[in-house]
């Protein structure tokens, strides 16, 4: 950004508190534009990629040219890493974006692309941008598990624990499954076909001439039962077609008593209706009126709250000063304590007369709704009489009478129409043709049974190889088996980061292998929230629910994949904007012993002062009056 030059050397690990100071601004901001997210970006995208504000390096840069630079020092598996990263800068690109790493006593790696370049970095450190994301550079504006798909949330668990692309796998073994399954079917139907085809010329040759004898006699019995059918045929139609029009004639009377019967309720329920209209009415002025009294009481809850927050100030005031240790001289007095006690109990008896209040007001709405619901019954009674049930019924049953009579003469008329025309003899010739056919093929196809048969013999054999090793890497196969061993460490963490953030208010936990209706198990990972006071989706009944959710979703993914043992230092940016500052403090709390108990660097950029009580180091990103940037720690 405006940071011109500037060389950091961090220490081994500790809680560093990053803070700005915006000299340029003349007191118009006080941190903002400071330049403190831009230094975590900047260890962060050279480190593990991360996806930053910017679509190029070259949006970073100070200058319209573009040309920035940006080199970290670190360790890795105890060999010095020299990570380097830069757009149009002469070290590594001339044009556009570079990247370049030297691991030990390596030579430089730069590859052709960029792309390759970080991704064998990514290799070696274990840490993929997308977990860096949720593990290394905490955006508390970006923090939305609720918005991961599962297959994402899957990946994601998946490469927290180190697991590679079973996807990958899948598809290559599930490309050669399905070639080799199409040869097979392949196979089997030529092997198949040749014997049926094997069969059907065998038993022709055997039959064939025996049939042409009996086709013969068969022509001329035909004959003189097609004259006898046509007649039966006929007749039939005829009976059919009186019928039909008998229920024709039916289905007008019903019609017409119908539209009487329709006419005579219709008054009814024009008055059920009007009487329902009045009843709703009544229910709509009840809920216009609980509506304000539940804004009323919100706002004596908001007075009542505040109040108490007062009181236990008051009362809760330290005997000596934190940090001169003289005595405090700013405690309340007892006559204070008690006049604050009794505007606390005020509030208090207001909200309850308020709630009593709405009580009414829900009794008078179940009440009328009662009343509407009786009114329902009527018109549902009314709207299914029991003449008209019985006529509409006859009504339906002979439309499909004359429906299914129709098709019957449809049928009919066809069938006379090719006993008319004779019987078929066409067989006759047929089969004297098959005779000379079927030996020709017979011989054929035993010669391709035999070249079938072992054809299908070996692919089998491939199909059952590479089925074996497609469900292996499937879904239901080894990573639902890595999921499944990994749901227990996966709550025992999450439960532990829940109770140091939040005291046991929110729960997270965590479920796998959804049943699918074949039987088997598919991989997927439930986030389950328990909030005691809130809501139970991830996505929270406010800002700060969501964002405690989410940042304890991103611990434990730290934690379960060990993500300090690959990159030592997280950067927290702007997570605490919508916490209280009892959370505030449980997470600086939990954040401080997170940095010594892993032994990394653990930075948070924040705005809040009680953070700083915190911190270890605070390293301070100014902005001058000449618009740049300096680094300082102090």
């Amino acid at each position: 950004m405006t940071i011109r030059k500037a060389e950091l050397e961090f220490p081994e690990k500790g809680l560093v508190l990053v803070v700005g100071r915006n000299i340029a601004s003349s007191g118009k901001m006080e941190s903002v534009g400071s330049g403190k997210t831009a230094l975590g970006e900047a260890l962060s995208i050279a480190l593990a990629g991360v996806e930053g504000r910017f679509s190029t390096l070259g949006r970073y840069s100070y200058k319209e040219k573009g040309d920035m630079y940006i080199k970290v020092g670190a360790e890795l598996t105890d060999k010095p890493l020299a990570v380097e990263i830069g757009h149009k800068c002469k070290e590594l690109s001339q044009s556009g974006e570079g990247i370049r790493y030297t691991h030990g006593e390596a030579s430089p790696v730069e590859r052709g692309k960029p792309v390759e370049t970080r991704n064998e970095l990514t290799g070696i450190i274990g840490v993929t941008p997308e977990l860096a994301q949720w593990t290394v550079f905490i955006d508390g504006d970006k923090l939305r598990f609720n918005k991961q798909s599962e297959r994402k949330a899957v990946s994601l668990l998946m490469t927290a624990l180190r697991q590679p692309s079973w996807d990958a796998y899948q598809k290559q073994a599930g490309a050669v499954m399905n070639d080799a399954k199409a040869k097979l079917e392949h196979a089997k139907g030529v092997h198949s076909n040749t014997q049926q085809e094997i069969t059907d010329c065998q038993e022709s040759l055997n039959q064939v001439t025996q049939e042409e004898k009996d086709e013969t006699a068969a022509l001329a019995k035909e004959e003189k039962d097609f004259k006898s059918e046509a007649k039966t045929t006929q007749d039939s139609i005829t009976t059919h077609e009186e019928e039909i029009k008998k229920l024709q004639d039916r289905q007008k009377e019903i019609k017409k008593t119908l539209k009487e019967l329709e006419d005579k309720s219709a008054k009814d329920f024009a008055d059920l209706e009007k009487e329902k209209a009045t009843h709703s009415t009544k229910v709509t002025q009840h809920q216009i009126k609980r509506t304000k009294l539940v804004e009323g009481r919100a706002s004596i809850k908001g007075e009542w709250q505040a109040a108490s927050k007062t009181l236990v100030d008051m009362q809760s005031e330290p005997e000596k000063c934190p940090t001169c240790g003289k005595k405090w001289d700013k405690e309340h007095s007892a006559s204070e304590v008690k006049a604050q006690e009794k505007i606390v109990a005020e509030w208090k008896q207001k909200y309850d007369d308020e709630t009593g209040s709405i009580t009414t007001v829900d009794e008078n709405i179940s009440s009328e709704n009662a009343l509407i619901q009786k009114v329902d019954d009527k018109i549902r009674k009314l709207r299914t009489p029991a003449r008209n049930s019985v006529l509409s019924q006859e009504y339906e049953q002979n439309d499909e009478s004359i429906s299914s009579r129709t098709t019957s003469v449809t049928g009919l008329k066809l069938r006379l129409q090719i006993l008319k025309q004779g019987p078929d003899r066409s067989e006759l010739q047929r089969l004297q043709t098959i005779k000379t056919e079927r030996q020709k093929a017979l011989t054929e196809a035993k010669n391709a049974l035999e070249n079938a048969a072992q054809g299908l013999v070996e692919t089998e054999a491939l199909v059952q190889v590479a089925s074996y090793w497609y469900e292996a890497f499937g879904p239901t196969g080894i990573p639902n088996m890595i999921l499944g061993e990994a749901i227990k460490p996966l709550n025992e963490i999450a439960k532990r980061i829940s109770l140091l953030m939040t005291g046991g208010t929110i729960a997270i936990t965590y479920e796998t292998s959804r049943e699918l209706s074949s039987g088997d198990t598919s991989a997927e990972l439930v986030v389950k929230v328990d909030n005691k006071i809130g809501s139970k989706r991830a996505e929270g009944s406010s800002k700060g629910e969501a964002g405690l959710t989410n940042l304890i979703i991103a611990e434990t993914l730290s934690e379960v994949g060990s993500v300090s043992n690959r990159i030592g230092y997280r950067w927290y940016d702007e997570i605490l904007n919508s916490q209280d500052q009892t959370v505030r403090r449980s997470i600086m709390s939990y954040l401080r012993d997170l940095a010594q108990r892993l032994g990394i660097l653990v930075f948070v950029v924040d705005h809040h002062q009680e953070v700083a009580s915190y911190a270890d180091y605070v390293l301070t990103a100014e902005k001058t009056a000449q618009g740049t940037t300096e680094l300082y720690w102090s």
